[in-house]
């Protein structure tokens, strides 16, 4: 599947390696054909990249998670990043509203992972 003109934003939440994961992935995904964004608004796919470090990030990242996928349903919503990793299981199981989940351990796999997901999958990856 092509990913051309596929736009794509990320909504990054928690430390300072959650922001280079994010421009890792959406490097590795603009040099695939996608097209970064600003903005949710229009997005085709939309990456929450999550923090599960303490409690009330993990709060924050599921509520983040909910926010965006209820204002915008016609996208795909994925969760990223290091909450995705280690409760992936538990999310893949709890909540099935999630388009996708992608863990953070191996970055260059977000490019086949993302295919997948445009092909109308629910892709769900968490390398151990």
């Amino acid at each position: 599947m092509e990913l051309n003109g596929t736009r794509v934003y990320v909504e990054n939440l928690g430390c300072a390696k959650n922001q280079v994961d994010a421009e890792v992935m959406l490097h590795a995904l603009v040099q695939a054909g996608c097209v970064a964004v600003e903005t949710a608004d229009g997005a085709d796919v939309v990456l929450v990249n999550t923090c599960g470090f303490i409690e009330p990030a993990r709060k924050e990242s599921i509520d983040t998670f909910f926010a965006l996928r209820e204002q915008y349903p016609a996208a795909k919503v994925v969760l990223t990043g290091c909450l995705s990793q280690r409760y992936g299981k538990e999310l893949d199981q709890e909540l099935v509203e999630a388009d996708g989940i992608f863990g953070n351990r191996d970055l260059r796999r977000i490019v086949p992972f993302v295919r997948r997901l445009l092909q109308s999958a629910r892709p769900v990856e968490f390398p151990t």
